[in-house]
């Protein structure tokens, strides 16, 4: 038996999907729905249709075709059948859970069509952000989050998953440190090393690079060395609200 890695969406665009399997467990990381504002069919003049959300979000290609996540009801067409004989939550033997690296839409928009019982597990700091989001109707809504602490391991079946700080800005944004039973993997989520706190970025990448990895997942903003350097003196006035 071993571990099967997949990429489901992201290689092309934005949009990320991956997902690690071992024998009935599954993780997902992350879960976004593409960022193409040229081919957005929702202007405004043409709406969503909350019944058919799912189904239209397939069709367009806004989410990705994985057996075993999504409601039966949400994918059944008119006539009975299943769209594109995509397993349902209901059907399916493999246990799945989602990680969220931060809350940019290209990384967890689609969280809303999972089935409730699919936990979806992010740093408190961003579950904390998602529901004051949620508040003001601009969230995603997901029935089962689960708020994590970085450094604090969680499992998931034979997966031990470990969250670690990175700087993207957004709020709980996090890497993910995974131990299967054949192998080491690390998810970054997108990661950079010009923001305000850039040294805990070098900190965290080198303290996990003493670990052992056998695949590495990296995704990113910005990895020059030279450009959006902040003046030391500046951290604290740019750190203010604007």
């Amino acid at each position: 038996m071993k571990t099967e890695l997949r990429v489901h969406e992201g290689l092309k665009g934005s949009g990320v999907v991956c997902s690690l399997t071992y024998d009935k467990h599954r993780i997902l990381f992350d879960f976004g729905a593409p960022f193409r504002p040229d081919l957005n069919a929702y202007d405004g003049y043409v709406l969503h249709r909350e019944k058919s959300a799912l189904l239209d979000a397939l069709r367009l290609k806004e989410t990705p075709p994985v057996d075993g996540i999504y409601n039966k009801k949400d994918l059944t067409l008119f006539d009975g059948s299943i769209y594109q004989n995509i397993q349902p939550y209901e059907e399916s033997d493999i246990t799945s859970c989602v990680i969220i690296s931060h809350l940019h839409l290209d990384h967890m928009a689609n969280i809303k069509y999972l089935h409730k019982d699919i936990p979806v597990y992010m740093h408190k700091n961003g579950k904390q952000l998602l529901d004051v989001l949620e508040d003001i109707n601009e969230g995603t809504y997901h029935e089962t989050v689960v708020g994590v602490e970085y450094e604090e391991p969680f499992m998931h079946g034979p997966f031990k998953i470990t969250p670690h700080f990175n700087d993207h800005p957004c709020h709980g944004s996090t890497s993910y440190y995974i131990e299967a039973p054949d192998g080491k993997f690390l998810y970054t989520g997108d990661i950079r090393f010009h923001g305000l706190s850039r040294e805990r970025a070098f900190e965290e990448i080198e303290k996990l690079g003493q670990k052992e990895i056998d695949v590495a997942i990296v995704d990113g903003t910005s990895y020059s060395p030279s450009k959006f350097i902040h003046n030391p003196d500046k951290i604290k006035e740019l750190s203010q609200p604007s």
